[in-house]
């Protein structure tokens, strides 16, 4: 189970015999009746597994680059996040030329981000992430307008609070 740290006091139920709690800069686990903990910071994201009597805590290693933090909570990779919007520009041309897809959308307002998805082949409802451009200075409500328009295409897997976290995190 991935859990983040958006708040204090946060809790997590991982399984029966696991829980994992959030609090003034530590993580805390509880395993089988033990507890274990660490210092962490708003933001951080952990993978925490249970396999019979043993337990793996692995913290998540989130990009420095900002577009590509923004990018990681809305399921792009790395090297499909741009660093300019020119950049963006110059390589949706060269996507299109290689991606087949029946059909691609562009969303942009030109000034903080732009972001293209296109149709998986031979798949009913589902897109492909390509391109990704979040300008650091993205305002709040440009940053829920991207995530509202992003929602048309692809599910969000990671916690909402948790994306809105890193984007405001410059």
């Amino acid at each position: 189970m991935q859990i983040y740290y958006t708040n204090n006091g946060r809790e997590f139920v991982v399984s029966d015999y696991v829980r994992a709690i959030f609090d003034h800069g530590r993580l805390s686990i509880y395993f089988n009746g033990k507890k274990s903990s660490c210092p962490t910071e708003l933001g951080s994201t952990f993978i925490v597994k249970r396999f019979d009597d043993k337990l793996s805590v692995q913290k998540v290693a989130l990009p420095e680059d900002y577009c590509e933090r923004v990018g990681y909570c809305l399921s792009f990779e790395p090297q499909k996040c741009c660093h300019s919007l020119e950049e963006f520009n110059e390589r949706v041309t060269s996507i299109k030329e290689v991606y087949p897809s029946p059909k691609f959308f562009m969303h942009t307002n030109n000034k903080s981000y732009a972001f293209l998805v296109a149709k998986k082949p031979k798949a009913t409802r589902k897109y492909a992430p390509l391109l990704l451009w979040v300008d650091k200075n993205i305002t709040q409500e440009e940053s829920e307008e991207l995530i509202q328009k992003y929602r048309k295409y692809r599910k969000i897997y990671h916690d909402l609070d948790f994306t809105a976290l890193i984007m405001s995190q410059k």
